[in-house]
């Protein structure tokens, strides 16, 4: 065995740089990036552009390279584009060692109590073997203090993994209090071509966004990290299906979290103007359920057939695309359906989805300039799901859709609705900047009191339906409204190796945290600086 270790090693050591690869890695959903492609895709210049992200390095890199040969680009655009291209070509192709370091402050300027601060150092481990497999091993440690209250309502999502603790007082905790607190994270990657690009499959724990809006309905990219076995194959050059089975829990409730997520997605691109989409999800308690594991099951079918222990949900998107002035598009999320009359249906609170319409219009002008419009809102209890008694398990476990005690689908909780104005450009080369604005109301109370919750850990009690009363928005509840304002931008170096974040919110809201009279005002004010030694 020694032997054909060592013998392995010493073929590997000789194999050429060119063929040694890290292609196959992830670029992060917040690269900028991710706005350029979908720019350059309303305006007709990329095809069939997948709404499953993030995308590995080198679907990348053969975006970029499509869009450096083509002419309708402004000399600035073509500027982002090229020092884009030379970023990911000049990343390191073989065996590297890199450490990061991020640090970030938060506040609130009216509250300076209201203080947040991160600071992370990251070592990672990344290479290949071959051309088709790429790994990324890493260890993020975490000096932090904690407050929920320095983000914007609903923004918060933690960045690390499990609890914290402070040397001398040995107790767990989550970070919320009065000193600094030491943590830890671990984002890994295994990812290998099977045949070509064309087919890839991933042991890897990485945020992800699975939709066309901003903010998906199913997986989005406010979710806590999942470590999943996913896969991606183009069936066609107008047909790609995704799939996905992940690991989720809560380490504050670790008997009640013990979950899984699956979940697949078929793409279609019959004309260049029309994106077509389908999905089904299912959170199960842990155990060998090969209905699950298979991707090629319809989960509905295998809950039925092994039986009703299970949270699944359907949906659907589509986008039509007028190049190159607009998109239009359309998700749905169907957590719970009952047969019901027509009358009836939008009034009862058995019946649980979410929907979101928008339009995106690159505007010319500015460098990749994009202005969103988009409209969410999430029903009374999607999302939720009471606690389920399973064979396997001696307690109950929390099937609801959330991960850590956050939301997979869309941050927003059940009960609210939100209206979105975004605007995203380069106002520089190597900037990139967002303006947004948003009304978020969200209706939540007590049922003995005639009114509908609004919380992910309130389920519908099916035993009780006539206790609800029927659903009526903005009246069925206590009601807060928020509007937020931001403005945010980044600032790219290669040399060295760094970014700088700056962020300000503008929040004005009455009857916060679903109090009556509670009005609250906060101006808010980020900034993150990270360098990287590689």
């Amino acid at each position: 065995m020694k032997k054909l270790i060592f013998t392995l090693l010493i073929c590997f050591s000789f194999l050429p740089t060119a063929l040694m690869s890290q292609a196959q890695l992830i670029v992060d959903l917040d690269d900028p990036v991710y706005s350029l492609f979908e720019v350059s895709d309303i305006r007709g210049l990329i095809n069939n552009l997948s709404a499953v992200k993030p995308y590995n390095q080198n679907r990348v890199e053969d975006y970029l390279s499509r869009l450096i040969t083509r002419g309708d680009f402004s000399a600035q655009e073509k500027g982002i584009i090229n020092a884009a291209y030379r970023e990911y070509s000049d990343k390191p192709s073989d065996f590297n060692i890199g450490v990061s370091e991020y640090s970030e402050l938060r506040l609130d300027m009216a509250n300076i109590n209201d203080l947040h601060s991160l600071n992370r150092v990251l070592t990672e481990f990344t290479g290949g073997l071959g051309a088709k497999f790429s790994y990324n091993v890493n260890l993020g440690l975490y000096l932090n203090m904690v407050d929920q209250d320095a983000f914007t309502p609903y923004g918060f999502s933690k960045d690390w993994d499990g609890f914290h603790i402070w040397f001398g007082e040995g107790k767990y905790s989550t970070g919320e209090n009065d000193h600094l607190n030491f943590t830890f994270s671990s984002l890994p990657q295994l990812s290998y071509d099977v045949i070509d690009e064309n087919v890839n499959l991933k042991l890897s724990r990485t945020r992800r966004d699975w939709g066309v809006g901003e903010g998906s309905l199913s997986l989005s990219a406010t979710a806590r990290p999942i470590e999943a076995i996913e896969g991606r194959i183009k069936l066609a050059p107008w047909v790609e299906f995704s799939f996905l089975t992940g690991n989720l829990g809560d380490w504050t409730d670790p008997d009640a979290e013990q979950k899984m997520l699956s979940l697949h997605r078929i793409e279609l691109f019959p004309f260049k103007w029309l994106y077509l989409s389908a999905w089904e999800s299912a959170v199960w308690a842990k155990r060998f359920e090969l209905s699950y594991l298979n991707p090629a099951m319809f989960y509905y079918v295998g809950q039925n057939i092994s039986g009703d222990f299970d949270n699944i949900a359907i949906g659907g998107s589509f986008a039509v695309t007028a190049s190159p002035y607009f998109r239009y598009y359309f998700s749905l999320f169907i957590d719970e359906f009952i047969n019901d009359s027509w009358d009836r249906f939008f009034k009862t609170v058995n019946n649980q989805y979410a929907w979101q319409t928008g339009l995106k219009i690159p505007l010319p002008g500015l460098p990749f300039s994009l202005l969103t419009l988009q409209y969410t809102k999430i029903e009374p209890y999607c999302y939720t799901h009471y606690l389920q008694d399973h064979p396997s398990y001696s307690n109950d476990i929390n099937i609801n859709y959330a991960n850590d005690g956050e939301n997979i689908g869309y941050y927003l909780p059940p009960n609210s609705d939100e209206f979105l104005i975004k605007f995203s450009f380069y106002p520089v080369p190597k900037v990139f900047a967002d303006i947004k604005y948003r009304l978020i109301r969200h209706g939540d109370g007590e049922l003995v009191d005639g009114q509908i919750e609004g919380d992910i850990d309130d389920p519908l009690v099916y035993g009780s339906p006539t206790a609800y009363p029927d659903k009526d928005f903005l009246n069925d509840g206590i009601y807060e409204w928020i509007n937020v304002f931001t403005i945010g931008a980044i600032y790219f170096m290669s040399s060295p190796d760094l970014n700088i974040r700056a962020e300000y919110s503008y929040v004005n809201g009455v009857n916060y945290d679903n109090i009556p009279g509670n009005k609250v005002v906060k101006h808010l004010f980020g900034i993150g600086v990270e360098v990287r030694f590689r």
